[in-house]
C-alpha cells in the first residue's frame, strides 16, 4: 500500500466520521424523537417549523375562529410575526405572548393609546394560548 493511498483512505474514513457525527447523528436523534426539536441544530428547527407552524395554527384556528377572523391568520403568522420564526431558529426559543400580541396589534391600525392598551390586554392571552399549542406540536411530533 503506497503513502497516497494511506492518505487517502485516512481522509475518506476522517470525512466519513465527520460527516456522520456532524449531520447524520443529530438528524438520526431527531427523527426518532431522542432529542427534542428545541435542542436540535438550527437547520433541523428551519425544515421542522413551518410544519408545526401550519398545524398549531390550524388547531388553534379551527378553536377559535373569532381570533383566526381577525387577523391573527396564517399570513401574520408567516410574514407580521417573523420573530416567532427567527428567534426559534436561532436559538430554540418562542417569544413571550406579549410581544407577539404587540406584533398583532400593530398590523391592526393605528389607535389611541387607550384602546391600544385594551386590545393588547385582550390579545395576549391570546397569543399565549397559540404559542401553548405551537409548543406542544413541536414537542409531540416535531419531524412529521
Amino acid at each position: 500500500m503506497t503513502t497516497q493511498n494511506v492518505s487517502s483512505n485516512l481522509f475518506e474514513g476522517v470525512a466519513a466520521f465527520l460527516f456522520t457525527t456532524a449531520v447524520m447523528m443529530p438528524l438520526t436523534k431527531a427523527v426518532f424523537n431522542y432529542i427534542p426539536a428545541t435542542t436540535a441544530p438550527g437547520w433541523i428547527r428551519r425544515l421542522v417549523f413551518p410544519a408545526a407552524l401550519k398545524r398549531a395554527y390550524t388547531g388553534f384556528a379551527g378553536y377559535y375562529p373569532q381570533w383566526a377572523a381577525s387577523l391573527f391568520d396564517e399570513h401574520f403568522l408567516n410574514y407580521g410575526a417573523t420573530s416567532l420564526m427567527v428567534g426559534y431558529i436561532r436559538d430554540g426559543r418562542l417569544p413571550q405572548a406579549s410581544p407577539l400580541a404587540l406584533d398583532w396589534d400593530a398590523q391592526l391600525g393605528p389607535d389611541s393609546p387607550a384602546v391600544r392598551e385594551r386590545r393588547i390586554a385582550e390579545l395576549t392571552p391570546v397569543a399565549a394560548d397559540f404559542l401553548d399549542w405551537l409548543t406542544l406540536e413541536l414537542a409531540i411530533s416535531p419531524f412529521s
